[in-house]
């Protein structure tokens, strides 16, 4: 038994916690955006996805009637971002979309937001950074930022990371 205590003991330093975050956070991040597109195509309606950055929470809205506006007859359901990922690139190069934490610049009730429509598109190009990291993300080290871009016309949601100083995919 002590032998398997120091083996846990020597090894649980070297457990990259960090990328184990940033790993799952943008795996569910693109699914959470992958879903409401298939939602949109599959419902015939609008999907507004919003992005509240200082809450750490996404907003799924059906938007059954294509106003744009939650009504309290609509669908919308709050998305908590995993514990200990903030919206932001930290250290990472910017892309060529833009270097905020949510790049989409449409807005829906002050927040940020991408529409997904029936025909599977998104309204704009666009990412959303991840990072671990309770100050913003500034000090983490670039190999644990993750993002998530949303092109245009397939409304397509792609994970990346940074490798070797460039972005590429990473799910």
């Amino acid at each position: 038994m002590s032998i398997s205590a120091a083996l846990v003991g020597m090894a649980l330093p070297h457990v990259d916690l960090a990328g184990h975050r940033s790993r799952a956070a943008v795996v569910e991040m693109s699914t959470t955006l992958s879903a409401a597109q298939s939602r949109a195509v599959l419902g015939q309606h609008d999907v507004i996805v919003a992005f509240d950055t200082l809450a750490g929470t996404v907003r799924v809205h059906l938007d059954a009637n294509n106003d744009g506006a939650v009504q309290t007859t609509e669908h919308a359901r709050l998305v908590q971002v995993s514990e200990g990922i903030r919206f932001s690139r930290g250290a990472a190069p910017a892309m060529a979309l833009g270097g905020s934490g949510v790049t989409f610049t449409r807005v829906q009730d002050g927040l940020p937001s991408v529409v997904f429509h029936r025909n599977g598109s998104a309204s704009q190009a666009g990412v959303v950074y991840l990072v671990p990291g309770g100050d913003g993300g500034m000090s983490m080290d670039v190999d644990h930022v993750r993002a998530v871009e949303v092109a245009r016309p397939t409304g397509r949601a792609t994970c990346l990371r940074v490798k070797d100083g460039a972005w590429g995919e990473s799910c």
